[in-house]
């Protein structure tokens, strides 16, 4: 499965970018319209990183982001990413060439 450069999440573009970071999988800036994924990720944890890093998208896009605590958000999107992989068993079957990875740029 080769990922994305872009996601629509109601009505918004994404732009999907690399980043090096010794502490995050991957992390959504609403502000600048960006999911960045860590460039050590790979496989289904990259596909798993990304749908995380959508449905904090989604939460902000709808406004529940608000409403939800920091530590809760992350669980339920977490748990939601885990179950949609594992759910409709969603697996990496492609070669995320390194070059291909480090033309974009990173954040959760």
């Amino acid at each position: 499965m080769k990922l994305p450069k872009t996601i629509d999440i109601f009505g918004k573009t994404y732009s999907i970018e690399s980043m090096n970071s010794d502490t995050l999988h991957g992390q959504c800036c609403h502000d600048e319209l960006k999911i960045y994924l860590d460039d050590s990720l790979s496989g289904n944890d990259r596909i798993q990183t990304l749908c995380h890093e959508c449905l904090h998208a989604i939460l902000y896009r709808i406004g529940a982001a608000a409403e939800i605590e920091d530590g809760l958000e992350e669980v339920i999107v977490d748990s939601i990413a885990t179950w949609f992989v594992e759910t409709f068993h969603v697996k990496f079957r492609g070669n995320l060439a390194r070059s291909q990875r480090s033309r974009s740029g990173g954040d959760e």
